[in-house]
C-alpha cells in the first residue's frame, strides 16, 4: 500500500503524543520506588529542584549533610557535579556548568591545577552508582550545602520475570569478574553462626537489596523463599579473566512490582592515593567488596576490592567526616599502611554499619583517630572469629599500628569483638567509648604494648568485656596496659580476661614478630577502679576476673589490682561462678568475696570492694554509680601520666567505674 507521510502526519503526531503520555505513566509507575526520571528534572541555578531517593537511601542515614557553602571552603580550583542537571562534556568549574558524575570530576583534577594544587568538589544531590576510580590529587569532597549525596555500588533492576509454578522472580545480567567476586574467601575464613539464621555465602560478593534491606543468600532456586535471593552463573566461570562479562542470573522470593530492587554491579567506590584527601556528609553504600585482601600486595598494590573504600599507605592526611559507610560485601573501610610513614588519618562522627566483614581495617598506620563514629551490626556476613588465623572479623580491627586514638565511640552489635587491636599494636588509647551487645568481646587487645582502657562502658558482651592478652611488657613500666575506670556490666563469660598467650603461639613469628617491641609477653597490666558486674546477665559460669599466667604466675602478668568494685549481681557464688580465679599452669584458686581475692592473691584489693547488696551495686541508666553506691569516691587517685594526658579525669579520688 502507497502513502503519503504528509498524508497522515496529524495522525502520526497524535499517536506519538499519546504513547509518550501513556509511555511516560507506565514508566512512572514501574519506578515508583526508582530515583527521578531527567523527563521529570527541573533545575535552579544548575541543582536539582525536589530531589527524591529511593528506599535505602533517606537522608537520614547520613550523619551530615549540612557541609560548608563553596564559598567557606579553602581550595585552590572548585568544581561542581549535577547527576540531572551537569553534563560530563562541561568544564565543571561553575556550578551551572557541572559535571554529570563524580568520576569525571575527579578526572577533571588531573587535567585543572598541578600536582600540588588542593581542590574541592561540591556534588548536587543525587544516588551516584559509580566507581570513583583513583584520587590521587588533595581533594575535599562533599555535598553542596544540605543535599544528599549516595555514591552507590548497586543498580536498580525493573523487569523481573515471574517463573512458572514458583513464586519466585528471575532475571539475567552480565557482570566481569572485576564486578562480582566468587570463591573470594579462604575456606578457613567462612565461619557459621549456630544461633543465627542469617548464614550467607561468605565467599561469594553477590548482593540483593530490596528497599534498601539486604536479601541474605541462599546457595540454589531451589532455597529461594520470601527475603533471599539466589544467583547462578549460566556461562563459564573464567578465574584469571577480570574484563569478560559472564552472564548471571538472580532469583529472588519477593514480589518486586513497585519496589527498588538492586543488584551490586561494582566493587568498589574506589582507592586514595593522594595526601590531604577529605570527604564529608556523603553516604557510601552496597559495593561487592571481598575479604580476599592480598596479603601479599604491597601498600601501593593492594587491590581496591579489599574494601568499599581502601586508604593506601604511602599517603598521610585522609578525613572521613559525618558520612555513612555500610552495606559492603566486606570491609566498609580498609587502611593499607606503611610504617615508614607517619599517617595521621581522622574518622569523626561517622556510621559504620552493616559491612559483611569489618566495618574499619588497618595495618601499618602510625597516627589514626577514630572519634564519635558509631559501629554497629559489622560482620553481617558471619565471617570467622573464632578459633583460626583467619578470625579476623570485628566492627574495626586494627594490627601492626602505632599512635592509635580511639575516643567516645559507639561500638554495638557487632557480629564479632567490638575493637580488636592485634599483632604490634603501640600506644594506643582506649576511651570514653561505649560497647554494648557485641558477639565477643567488647574490647580485645592482644600481642600489642602500651595501652590505654580508660573510663568505657562495654555492656552485654557474649564473651568477655575486655580481653588482654599477650601484651603489655614485663620488663617495662611504660610499655604495659592501664586498664582504669572501667564500667563492664553482663558479659556472659568474664568481665575481665588477662592472660598469656602460650608457648606456642609466642614461637609464631608472624604473629610474635617483635614490631613496635611488642614481646608478646603480658606484663605491667594494672587494673585500677573498675566496676565489675553481671547485671543483666546472672548465667555466667566463669569468674567475673580472670588472672590466667598460663606457664608464667599471674602476679608476673598483672602489676596492681586494687580499688575495683564486684557486685554478684545473682547473690550466689557458686563452684564456678566467683568474682575471681587466679591461675597459673599448676595451680588455680578462685575467690567468692573480696577478702578472699585478697588471700589467693597475696597483695592485691587491697582497698578493693565487695556489693553485697543492689543498693550497693546500684548503676543508674547511663551507668554511672547511683546513689547508695559503695564506690562512689572510692577510687585510687589516677596517675598523673594518664590525667595529664585526658584533661577530663579528675585529679582527686574519682568514683569507681565510668568518669566521663
Amino acid at each position: 500500500m502507497n502513502f503519503s507521510i504528509k498524508q497522515y502526519k496529524s495522525h502520526i503526531i497524535l499517536f506519538i503524543l499519546l504513547f509518550g503520555l501513556v509511555g511516560g505513566y507506565v514508566i512512572l509507575a514501574s519506578r515508583a520506588a526508582q530515583e527521578p526520571l531527567a523527563t521529570n528534572v527541573t533545575c535552579t541555578d544548575g541543582l536539582l529542584n525536589n530531589p527524591s531517593f529511593p528506599a535505602g537511601y533517606e537522608t537520614a542515614r547520613i550523619p551530615n549533610t549540612l557541609q560548608p557553602a563553596p564559598a567557606n571552603v579553602n581550595a585552590q580550583i572548585k568544581i561542581y557535579v549535577s547527576k540531572f542537571c551537569g553534563d560530563d562534556l562541561n568544564s565543571g568549574l561553575t556550578q551551572l556548568t557541572a559535571k554529570k558524575t563524580v568520576a569525571k570530576a575527579i578526572a577533571a583534577t588531573k587535567t585543572n591545577g598541578t600536582t600540588s594544587s588542593t581542590f574541592a568538589i561540591f556534588i548536587d544531590s543525587g544516588v551516584y552508582r559509580e566507581n570513583l576510580g583513583d584520587i590521587d590529587r588533595s581533594i575535599t569532597l562533599q555535598p553542596q550545602p544540605g543535599k544528599t549525596v549516595w555514591i552507590s555500588g548497586s543498580d536498580q533492576h525493573i523487569s523481573w520475570t515471574k517463573m512458572s509454578g514458583r513464586t519466585v522472580w528471575q532475571k539475567s545480567i552480565q557482570l566481569s569478574n572485576n564486578q562480582l567476586c566468587q570463591g573470594c574467601s579462604p575456606a578457613e575464613a567462612i565461619g557459621s553462626d549456630p544461633n543465627d539464621n542469617v548464614i550467607t555465602l561468605q565467599d561469594n560478593s553477590a548482593m540483593v537489596f530490596i528497599g534498601g534491606v539486604p536479601l541474605k543468600q541462599v546457595a540454589t532456586l531451589d532455597q529461594v523463599i520470601a527475603g533471599t535471593f539466589s544467583v547462578v552463573r549460566t556461562s563459564p566461570y573464567l578465574v584469571t579473566d577480570a574484563t569478560t562479562p559472564h552472564t548471571y542470573s538472580y532469583y529472588i522470593g519477593d514480589d518486586p512490582t513497585g519496589k527498588n530492587v538492586e543488584i551490586t554491579t561494582r566493587i568498589s567506590a574506589g582507592r586514595i592515593r593522594a595526601n590531604n584527601v577529605t570527604i564529608r556528609g556523603i553516604g557510601i553504600r552496597n559495593f561487592g567488596s571481598n575479604y580476599n585482601f592480598c596479603k601479599s600486595c604491597t601498600a601501593a598494590t593492594r587491590p581496591a576490592q579489599a574494601a568499599q573504600l581502601v586508604i593506601t599507605g604511602g599517603i598521610s592526611g585522609f578525613t572521613l567526616h559525618e558520612s555513612f559507610v555500610g552495606f559492603s560485601a566486606s570491609d566498609g573501610l580498609n587502611f593499607a599502611g606503611d610504617s615508614t610513614k607517619t599517617h595521621n588519618h581522622i574518622l569523626t562522627k561517622n556510621r559504620i554499619t552493616n559491612n559483611g566483614h569489618r566495618g574499619v581495617s588497618g595495618n601499618l598506620i602510625n597516627g589514626l583517630t577514630i572519634n564519635n563514629n558509631r559501629f554497629d551490626a559489622n560482620n553481617r556476613e558471619r565471617f570467622r572469629y573464632v578459633a583460626s588465623s583467619y578470625a579476623t572479623a570485628a566492627g574495626l580491627k586494627i594490627t601492626t599500628s602505632k599512635n592509635i586514638r580511639f575516643d567516645s565511640n559507639i561500638v554495638e552489635n557487632n557480629f564479632a569483638n567490638g575493637f580488636w587491636c592485634d599483632i604490634g599494636c603501640f600506644d594506643v588509647d582506649i576511651t570514653r567509648n561505649s560497647f554494648r551487645a557485641n558477639a565477643r568481646n567488647g574490647i580485645h587487645y592482644e600481642i600489642s604494648a602500651k595501652g590505654n582502657i580508660v573510663s568505657n562502658t562495654i555492656v552485654g558482651s557474649q564473651d568477655r568485656g575486655i580481653s588482654i592478652g599477650g601484651s603489655g611488657d614485663p620488663d617495662d613500666v611504660n610499655k604495659g596496659v592501664q586498664i582504669y575506670n572501667n564500667t563492664i556490666i553482663g558479659s556472659q563469660t568474664s568481665a575481665l580476661y588477662v592472660y598469656q598467650i602460650n608457648a606456642a603461639e609466642r614461637s609464631n613469628t608472624s604473629r610474635c614478630n617483635n614490631f613496635n617491641s611488642v614481646v608478646c609477653i603480658t606484663g605491667n597490666v594494672n587494673v585500677v577502679n573498675n566496676y565489675f558486674t553481671n547485671i543483666g546477665y546472672t548465667n555466667s559460669q566463669r569468674p567475673m576476673v580472670i588472672i590466667d599466667g598460663n606457664y608464667l604466675t599471674p602476679a608476673e602478668i598483672v602489676r596492681t589490682v586494687n580499688n575495683n568494685l564486684y557486685y554478684e549481681a545473682s547473690g550466689t557464688c557458686t563452684n564456678v561462678r566467683k568474682l575471681m580465679s587466679w591461675k597459673s599452669s599448676t595451680n588455680t584458686k578462685t575467690a567468692c568475696t573480696i577478702g578472699e581475692i585478697r588471700t589467693i592473691t597475696v597483695s592485691k584489693e587491697a582497698n578493693g570492694l565487695q556489693a553485697a547488696s543492689s543498693v550497693q551495686g546500684a548503676i543508674t541508666s547511663d551507668y554511672k554509680l547511683a546513689s547508695g553506691n559503695i564506690g562512689i569516691g572510692m577510687g585510687a587517685l589516677i596517675p598523673a601520666v594518664l590525667t595529664s594526658t585526658y584533661s577530663w579525669l579528675p585529679t582527686s579520688a574519682p568514683n569507681i567505674g565510668i568518669v566521663h
